[in-house]
């Protein structure tokens, strides 16, 4: 519903046209007395990162139709923040001097004009990706020349994107964040931890984002500090624990105590997945059942996590073949956008992943009002779960016995999850007025 939609139930119609034949259907909508957060507000929203490309969808249009990156593009930013997923990249927006956002006669060189098409005035996004790649890029594809392993060379350049979003009104309000490090291992925590001093006092109210996990050997990462990350991107099949042997006993748990901890020392927890035959939780695959994704923000709504971020891209297209057949790149798994002749189109995995994150934000406004037991009490049709939270599964050790080796909730994902995610989103709607 547009935003500041009366509540009340709206009747109309629509009309089906196919083969020739004309029909009227008529529908009708009942708006609850609830309001989630608009796109661009941090309050209240489901936080998200997605690593995608705006080069790529705008080549592949090309390609397809014959319309070039200039016309195809402008649109493409608001596509995403009307799904509600912040990019990890600003495309052309990207600054290409370290001296920050410059001007250019050329299209794609003017850094500063696509860095403001893209942001949008008013801001459309909530949290918003600071052009500094990391460690999964290579040396000729850092942006701006900015070394992500040589922290102490950001300063001037930070302080310079920083003046040039707070001049264009993104700042204070939006949740800026650097995506420092993509699971860089014990190794790389000494450089981690440098990003993270240089981003607090140089970009003061940024957030440093690490795919790692909170545990006691790392406990330096968390405790407090100026060298501190900030959000732990955490993945999702690896939240809980691994199966128990007689000779160590509690495990299902053992990753989730460190999480809780870091909680309390005030850190975020934000969770990523990725196509794997060795995981067994929702993805993003076309090759899943097309509730998965809205059920990977089901899951983050029962266990109150912040924010979702994917390192998979969203339209990596194959040039040499039929780019939009779901046996490349993993089942599908790389492409969640469709390049269309006047506007992006969405798969339908995308188009549940909005369900999934309105959903989140319906269960949010819940847990405000009820409590955490509200929430795990609306999502036990489709989690197994406890009256307290998640009911795990696993080899041995857990509450229910299974063949994954990771402890994890079951989850639905077969003919009535539709219906259950259905009735599970009016009884929340309720519990939210």
């Amino acid at each position: 519903m547009p935003q500041g939609t009366a509540p009340g139930t709206y009747s109309g119609s629509v009309t089906v046209v196919a083969d020739g034949t004309q029909a009227v259907v008529p529908i009708s909508v009942d708006v609850a007395n609830v309001t989630i957060p608009p796109p661009g507000q941090v309050a209240g929203s489901l936080l998200t990162a997605f690593n995608t490309s705006p080069q790529s969808y705008g080549d592949e249009v090309d390609r397809l139709y014959g319309i070039q990156p200039k016309q195809s593009l402008p649109g493409f930013f608001s596509f995403l923040a009307a799904y509600r997923v912040s990019p990890n990249t600003w495309g052309y927006g990207n600054p290409s001097s370290r001296s920050g956002y410059t001007g250019a006669s050329n299209w794609q060189h003017d850094r500063s004009a696509r860095m403001s098409e893209a942001a949008g005035s008013p801001r459309q996004f909530s949290s918003m990706w600071i052009p500094v790649s990391n460690n999964r890029s290579t040396p000729h594809e850092w942006t701006a020349g900015i070394s992500p392993f040589a922290p102490s060379t950001w300063c001037g350049y930070l302080k310079s994107v920083k003046s040039f979003w707070a001049s264009h009104g993104w700042l204070p309000g939006a949740y800026p964040y650097l995506y420092g490090m993509d699971e860089p291992g014990p190794k790389l925590y000494p450089i981690v931890r440098r990003q993270a001093r240089v981003l607090h006092r140089c970009w003061p109210g940024s957030h440093l984002l690490i795919t790692t996990r909170p545990q006691a050997s790392d406990r330096y990462l968390w405790n407090g500090g100026s060298d501190d990350i900030d959000a732990f991107g955490i993945l999702e099949s690896r939240y809980y624990g691994y199966y128990a042997t007689p000779k160590q006993p509690g495990r299902p748990t053992s990753f989730l105590r460190y999480i809780n901890a870091a909680r309390k020392h005030g850190k975020q927890i934000w969770t990523y997945t990725y196509q794997s035959p060795t995981h067994s939780t929702p993805g993003f695959a076309a090759t899943e059942p097309v509730t998965d994704p809205r059920m990977f923000a089901e899951w983050a709504a029962l266990e109150g996590i912040n924010g979702l971020l994917r390192g998979q891209a969203m339209t990596n297209y194959d040039f040499h073949s039929n780019s939009l057949d779901v046996n490349n790149k993993a089942g599908g798994d790389f492409i969640l956008i469709y390049p269309g002749r006047s506007a992006p189109i969405a798969s339908a995995r995308l188009e549940e992943l909005r369900e999934g994150i309105e959903d989140w934000e319906i269960l949010n406004i819940v847990r405000q009002k009820h409590g955490s037991r509200a929430v795990v009490k609306l999502l036990s049709q489709l989690f197994t779960t406890t009256t307290r939270g998640a009911k795990l599964a696993c080899l041995v050790g857990c509450q229910i016995k299974n063949s994954q080796l990771y402890a994890w909730p079951l989850f639905s994902h077969d003919a009535t999850t539709a219906t259950k995610l259905a009735q599970m989103r009016a009884k929340a709607l309720v519990a939210a007025s």
